[in-house]
C-alpha cells in the first residue's frame, strides 16, 4: 500500500456491504492506497454471492458467504455495524444509528 507523505489521509465512508459497496473498497484502495482512511458503514456481518443462490437446491455448496470483517482487515478498512442514520455534506459528517 502507498502512503502519503506523512500528510492525514482522507477519511471515506461508504455505506453498505454489498457488492457495491465492496467494490468501492477495493477501487478506492487500490487508487488511493494510504492517502485514504476507509470506513464501512453495514447492518451485515457477510456478505453472499447471490446469484449463486439461486443454484443452491441442486448444490447446497453454491453460494458462499464471507465474512466482512475478514474484508475489512485484507483492504484496511475499518468496519462499522449499523446503517447510517445522517450525512451532513455541509459539516463533511456521517453518523452511524446509536452514535
Amino acid at each position: 500500500m502507498s502512503t502519503n507523505g506523512g500528510a492525514t489521509p482522507l477519511e471515506v465512508v461508504i455505506a453498505g456491504g454489498g457488492v457495491a459497496g465492496l467494490e468501492a473498497v477495493t477501487a478506492l484502495r487500490a487508487l488511493a492506497g494510504g492517502r485514504v482512511r476507509i470506513t464501512l458503514v453495514t447492518p451485515e456481518s457477510e456478505i453472499t454471492y447471490r446469484p449463486m443462490a439461486i443454484a443452491e437446491p441442486l448444490d447446497p455448496g453454491a453460494a458462499r458467504s464471507h465474512p466482512l470483517a475478514e474484508i475489512a482487515a485484507d483492504f484496511d478498512v475499518d468496519l462499522v455495524p449499523g446503517v447510517l442514520d445522517w450525512v451532513s455534506d455541509a459539516l463533511w459528517r456521517a453518523r452511524p444509528d446509536g452514535a
